[in-house]
């Protein structure tokens, strides 16, 4: 793989952490990235295994599917849960735990992502990955699940076509209408 500078025959194992409330096209863009300079992709899925909230409505399962189906399941990639904690030491060792099993032995590993707010904070956090600052604009989940549980449309949201598709399907489910009700209550940031 090309791509980082300096870089002899050592492999990459690329991360990127998200909770992917939906899976949108501006995570797209850094996984795109990501598959073409990397060896192994691990993509953290935070806020897992929790019970639905306006800020996290979409279950573990529904956005692993939202992005396997993007991707065909490439044998390269893996899409993992990464559970909450209750206080942020042990989550940062949770994550170096999971990224630790699923590395290609003696890679590199690359942390992908981009310090927007105070969310992102945690980045820097893993002084000992290299970084990979990728931004994709002002393209955020949060503008999307309001529009998606306040107005119901799916096919205009800046999201890729298997996110349409397991939303589709969401839709029709009683945590979509759970999922109305809470942004209704203003519950939905």
């Amino acid at each position: 793989m090309a791509g980082f500078p300096g870089r002899l025959i050592r492999m990459i194992t690329s991360v990127f952490i998200g909770r992917f409330q939906p899976f949108h096209n501006g995570h797209k863009t850094v996984i795109d990235h990501m598959i073409t300079e990397s060896d192994r992709c691990l993509i953290l899925v935070g806020s897992s295994f929790q019970e639905p909230t306006a800020r996290n409505p979409f279950s573990f399962y529904l956005r692993e599917e939202m992005i396997l189906n993007h991707y065909g399941q490439p044998a390269n990639m893996a899409c993992l849960p990464i559970e909450d904690t209750v206080d942020d030491e042990s989550w940062y060792s949770k994550v170096r735990e999971v990224v630790n099993l699923w590395k290609l032995p003696n890679s590199q590993i690359v942390l992908y992502g981009n310090i927007k707010d105070e969310t992102s904070e945690y980045l820097n956090h893993f002084p000992e990955w290299d970084r990979a600052p990728l931004s994709f604009g002002i393209l955020n989940a949060t503008d999307i699940r309001a529009d998606f549980f306040n107005n119901g449309s799916i096919r205009n949201l800046n999201v890729p076509d298997s996110t349409k598709e397991v939303l589709s399907v969401y839709q029709q489910t009683r945590l979509y209408q759970h999922g109305q009700e809470m942004f209704l209550c203003g519950k939905g940031k």
